[in-house]
Formats: structure tokens, C-alpha cells, sequence
């Protein structure tokens, strides 16, 4: 039988992300891209989150020392979630906006629990600027007219809108997310392995050759965005309506 991992997040409510997050993930999925009998593996949330995305309360505190190393691990995990040569399946058990839907798009197919959650990048409402690996994989996706018009007004989608744009694949209920996210790895199990990986890893490849270029340069702006006083006031906004 065909050996898998289910890599379960789980780090408070929303399951922010942060560096220790970041750190954790990297590892685990190198542990299983190393491990020949785990032949795949599926991202999944906890009930209500998938990720909250990055962990603006924490973050926010961080140097600029601190802030740089986060997002160019944050920017490396992608990168290697994009070019993970196994079956990745993201259970998406409720919310997943910001960087949980980012970790989300690295997938190979997406299960999204229906209810009342949304999925989407948002980053400009908040005056972050994504890196541009992120708008190439959300076009990857969505398509360029879908992703640039839903990037550029921060758009959140309910799952019945993300099924509908290609963001997720399929909605079902909360109970059935983590079962049918299995049914699929199982159905990409069955063809040969490396006639699978290969064809994966070639529609990937210009999502993959970012990771050839610098990481540096593509956080440029990103960084810069992060110290000025519009994103300053909004990123702390988001913080007092957290606390509410």
C-alpha cells in the first residue's frame, strides 16, 4: 500500500505563521521528499483554519533583521512546496487568506471545507507588497485577468467562489475535507511515479526557475513596503480588530 504523510498545522487558533512555523514546515517536507516509501503527503488545517497567514501580532514587533530572515525563509518554503516532486493536497478546513492561501496554491489540489470561510490574497489591503513569484502562482491558477483583478482589490473568496475560479477544486463538508483530500492523493498514487513527478515538475517550470533567481532582489520591495507608515498604521489596525 502507498505510504503517506498528513501534515497537520497546528499552532493556535488560526494557525499563524512564523518562523518557528516556517522552520518546522521546511524540515518536514525535505524529511519526506528524502524518505522513498512516503510516496506524497496533504497539507491540512484544524476545524475553522487552514492558516490565518503570517503572524501579524508577532511579526510586527520583529527588527528589521528579524523581518528580512522571515520572509526570505517564508519566500524559500514556497519554493520548495512549488518544486516538491511528490503528490501535494492542501485539506483547507476553513479560513485561508494571506500566506494560508499562499501555502495552499503550492499544492497540487485543493479541498476547501464550505461554510462561511473565505481564501484569497489580500496582502495589498494591507499595504504588503507581494513578491513577485506570488503573482506568477496565483495567475498560475486563476488565470492573469482573474488573478490581477482579485490581487489588486484584495479580494477573499467564498468557497463556492474560489471552486468556481480554480482556486480550490473541490468544496465539501468540514467532515469530508481530510477523506477526500486522501481519495485524490490515492487516485495520483496509482500512475508511475516518476512519469507523474516529471510531468508535474515540466508545467512548474517557470514557477521553478525563480528559485534560480535572487531571492534578495524580489524582496526589495517587499521589504521596503514592510517600515513605511501607511503599512505601519495598517498592519496595526489589523492587530486592534484581532484583539476585538
Amino acid at each position: 500500500k502507498n505510504k503517506y504523510v498528513i501534515v497537520t498545522l497546528d499552532r493556535g487558533r488560526a494557525n499563524p505563521i512564523n518562523h518557528l512555523m516556517i522552520t518546522e514546515l521546511s524540515e518536514v517536507f525535505h524529511q519526506i521528499e528524502e524518505e522513498e516509501q512516503i510516496k506524497g503527503s496533504i497539507l491540512c488545517g484544524k476545524e475553522s483554519f487552514f492558516s490565518g497567514g503570517l503572524d501579524i501580532p508577532e511579526l510586527y514587533h520583529y527588527n528589521k533583521d528579524e523581518i528580512h530572515e522571515l520572509w526570505t525563509k517564508f519566500m524559500g518554503l514556497i519554493h520548495q512546496l512549488i518544486a516538491f516532486p511528490k503528490p501535494l493536497i492542501s485539506a483547507i478546513t476553513g479560513h485561508s487568506p494571506a500566506g494560508g492561501c499562499l501555502l495552499s496554491l503550492c499544492s497540487d489540489y485543493r479541498v476547501m471545507a464550505d461554510g462561511k470561510y473565505v481564501i484569497g490574497l489580500n496582502e495589498v489591503l494591507l499595504g504588503i507588497i507581494p513578491p513577485p513569484l506570488v503573482f506568477d502562482l496565483y495567475a498560475f491558477w486563476l488565470g492573469d485577468r482573474v488573478a490581477y483583478h482579485s490581487l489588486l482589490e484584495g479580494k477573499l473568496f467564498s468557497p463556492t467562489e474560489a471552486l468556481k475560479y480554480g482556486l480550490v477544486d473541490e468544496v465539501v463538508n468540514d467532515d469530508l475535507v481530510l477523506n477526500h483530500a486522501e481519495i485524490q492523493l490515492n487516485k495520483y498514487l496509482q500512475f508511475s511515479s516518476s512519469a507523474w513527478t516529471k510531468s508535474k515538475l515540466n508545467f512548474r517550470e517557470s514557477l521553478i526557475n525563480f528559485l534560480e533567481k535572487d531571492i534578495e532582489e524580489s524582496l526589495k520591495d517587499t521589504l521596503q513596503q514592510w517600515w513605511s507608515p501607511e503599512t505601519r498604521l495598517a498592519l496595526k489596525q489589523l492587530m486592534l480588530s484581532l484583539k476585538k
